[in-house]
């Protein structure tokens, strides 16, 4: 296996504004907004969590001349500053490139997932998974790649495992999907694959699994024991026609996945046994797609992208819902000469939220952007800088859901 260099990124940060140094487990006022310019790289943030010290870690992938591309991680203090960030990318002429897509904190240090890119300009490209393990400074632990098979193999979601691992999905192309254990080191402890597309994989409270996915437009949900065999299966129907592509386990063990359509984004929450509870429906006249979801013990915080007529553009959007799936706020953050999409949310100790997204500025400029926000949404932008706070104007619709079990291999 080829090493990894570690390059340092020269950056250039931009400081809407900045809050306190504290760090609290409790309900803060703490809140900012920062935009990391890279040029002449266009930069993309895919993932953002939350670490031990107050901090937070982001990954992402940045591109060159619109032709290389390198996988890089960011580790920022509690107010957004930048502790240390790293470019990783194969070294010497490789053809290969790294793109990564998610980071999961682990027992001293990291985990984070994405791609491996060989031969994308050429006649037979190939892509594999691709996982790093690495301490809290950065310095890479392990490195591996995973071929399910197919010449494309494409990374969909990683959840961490109370054993210090990872439970991986994805999908090969023209092939089928697959799941992936992995334990501290990297060793696959087993792999199964399915007969539909998997968006999503997350170890439940119970120690097993749960997988979502689809297939001709319908929900297909899979529980799964701790060796990765199937306890029941359920297929649910909906009025919308939706792809669901999220999924996350309150503390109550009730399920919430998270889909969107052209009409909108629909949640449909399910018991611990796949029962339905509630499906709905969010939407307003204007274009609104979801990237990323967290649980939160009064509810549910949505993340995505919105067009506003009152801001212009495409949009950062956060809607926080209650327990039974009604709006509780609703917030869209941008600036009328950029178009902004938040691709991770995450609710952070102080009860809080942390934003990850992009700023698309033109076709050749992009920056990164983190948000810690409040819990009611807000964030005390610098008002010099163009951004904006408003509103949103979603609203909530019922569906009906019907389900049945299924038989999939």
């Amino acid at each position: 296996m080829k090493a990894l260099s570690k390059l340092f990124l020269g950056l250039v940060v931009v400081v809407l504004h900045q809050g306190s140094n504290a760090f609290s487990m409790q309900q803060s006022n703490q809140s900012w907004g920062n935009l990391y310019v890279n040029s002449p790289y266009l930069e993309y943030a895919e993932s953002v969590a939350q670490t031990s010290d107050g901090g937070f870690i982001v990954a992402g992938y940045s591109i060159n001349n619109l032709v290389s591309s390198a996988g890089w991680l960011r580790k920022l203090n509690s107010n957004g500053g930048i502790v240390w960030q790293n470019r990783y990318e194969y070294s010497g002429n490789s053809s290969s490139t790294i793109i990564l897509k998610k980071v999961v904190t682990a027992n001293n240090g990291f985990f984070v997932v994405g791609s491996k890119l060989t031969n994308m300009n050429t006649m037979q490209p190939s892509s594999d998974i691709f996982v790093m393990r690495l301490d809290n400074s950065g310095n890479i632990l392990f490195q591996k790649s995973y071929d399910i098979g197919a010449a494309i193999d494409v990374f969909t979601s990683a959840d961490y495992t109370v054993d210090d691992g990872l439970i991986i999905s994805g999908f090969s192309l023209f092939g089928r999907a697959f799941i992936i254990k992995i334990n501290h080191s990297g060793m696959t402890r087993w792999q199964r694959t399915v007969q539909f597309f998997v968006a999503s994989t997350i170890q439940t409270l119970d120690g097993g699994y749960l997988v979502l996915g689809f297939a001709a437009l319908n929900t297909i949900v899979i529980k799964l024991d701790l060796f990765g065999h199937t306890i029941w299966q359920h297929i649910y129907y909906s009025p919308v026609y939706s792809t669901p592509l999220y999924l996350k386990q309150g503390i109550n063990g009730d399920f919430v996945i998270a889909a969107t359509s052209i009409e909108g984004v629909s949640i449909l929450k399910i018991d611990p046994n796949g029962i339905p509870i509630y499906q709905k429906l969010y939407k307003n006249k204007y274009v609104f797609g979801i990237r990323s979801l967290d649980v939160t013990a009064d509810g549910v915080v949505l993340a995505g992208y919105g067009f506003n007529s009152g801001l212009g553009n495409v949009n950062m959007v956060v809607l926080k819902l209650n327990n039974e799936g009604g709006i509780d706020w609703q917030k869209v953050y941008g600036n009328g000469q950029i178009s902004s999409s938040a691709s991770s949310v995450q609710q952070t100790s102080d009860l809080g939220y942390v934003l990850a997204g992009s700023a698309i500025i033109t076709s050749v400029s992009a920056n990164s952007c983190v948000l810690k926000i409040l819990s009611d949404g807000t964030v005390p932008f610098n008002s010099s800088s163009g951004w904006a706070i408003q509103d949103g104007n979603y609203s909530a619709v019922d569906l009906d859901v019907g389900f049945s079990l299924i038989n999939f291999k």
